[in-house]
């Protein structure tokens, strides 16, 4: 008997280890699911965040997306018209943002009709109908200009003519600046306020200079130290000495400044003293201060000034 107990006894303590070692795994099992399903519920809770994240910033568009591109547009500044065969004449085109770093580009559908530099002058070559087109980047806008044979000749399409154009631009400059010699600006509620008794009793004066007009400033240019080169065409310096020159049309004189000097410059304020004795050194200081082209009017008349581009001329622009 006392073998038997015995024998039991050493049973059971050999399975005692056995069980502990049962219980062991199956505690570190459960350990081990109770951990991964935290982990579970942690990148649940994490991957539901990111989707909220990603749901809230769907809808919201970044300031370069919402901000307001301004286009690129160019608009010349004269309708279609006649001119007559021989002439030349000064076109300008208007772009929209001034600043831009792109140059502008004039072409002729038709050189048996007329020529256009890329100074924007046109010369009328024969009569007919062509298009002249400006252009920045891939905008363009364009016009009809038509050569005849003499002033009175009628149009094919019933065009004015270009003086007829130039002096309703003028008389609309005119009427469009205010006193400090700047273009007119008046916004909506600047024009809805109402007009103070003086202001409205006040006459009406329109400024007229007593400068030379385009077509008496060539008899001038040869004492100031410019010589012809054609009928119209006065040009400062020879070569590699060469500064300049002025185009003069019986509406506008077109002063161009390749290459600055002290000599050149002061020819050239002699010939705005001359044009516009009054505010002459207004219209220079305009000039050397240009960063863009840019228009006003001095002593009635409209200047325009247009700043060099790609190593071209600079231009001072004085209609009469």
């Amino acid at each position: 008997m006392a073998n038997k107990k015995n024998s039991r006894k050493k049973s059971t303590m050999r399975l005692r280890p056995v069980w502990v070692v049962v219980l062991c795994i199956l505690a570190v099992l459960l350990v081990i699911l109770l951990f991964r399903a935290c982990s579970k519920t942690d990148d649940d809770t994490s991957s539901n965040a990111s989707i909220s994240v990603i749901d809230m910033n769907a809808n919201v568009q970044t300031i370069e997306e919402t901000r307001a591109v301004e286009q690129t547009s160019v608009k010349i500044d004269i309708p279609s018209c006649k001119v007559v065969v021989g002439e030349k004449i000064y076109v300008t085109a208007t772009v929209t943002p001034a600043n831009t770093d792109r140059s502008l580009q004039w072409k002729s559908s038709d050189e048996k009709v007329f020529r256009v530099s890329q100074d924007g002058i046109v010369e009328i070559t024969g009569t007919g109908t062509a298009a002249l087109t400006a252009t920045v980047g891939d905008v363009s806008d364009a016009i009809v200009i038509e050569g005849i044979e003499k002033n009175d000749s009628k149009s094919q399409m019933n065009l004015p003519s270009y003086d007829e154009v130039r002096s309703s631009d003028n008389a609309d400059a005119d009427s469009n600046a205010n006193n400090d010699g700047q273009p007119q600006q008046e916004t909506q509620a600047a024009a809805a306020q109402p007009k103070t008794t003086q202001a409205a009793t006040m006459p009406s004066v329109k400024v007229v200079s007593r400068g030379l007009r385009s077509y008496q400033i060539a008899d001038v240019l040869g004492g100031l130290g410019f010589h012809s080169t054609g009928d119209n065409v006065f040009v400062y310096g020879d070569g590699d000495d060469y500064s300049g020159e002025i185009i003069v049309q019986p509406d506008v004189s077109i002063i161009y400044i390749k290459k600055n000097s002290a000599d050149y410059d002061s020819a050239v304020q002699s010939v705005l003293q001359n044009l516009l004795p009054d505010e002459y050194t207004q219209a220079w200081s305009n000039y050397t201060s240009a960063t863009t082209d840019r228009t006003f009017i001095l002593e009635g008349r409209t200047v325009r000034i247009v700043t060099a581009g790609n190593g071209g001329h600079s231009q001072i622009v004085v209609y009469n």
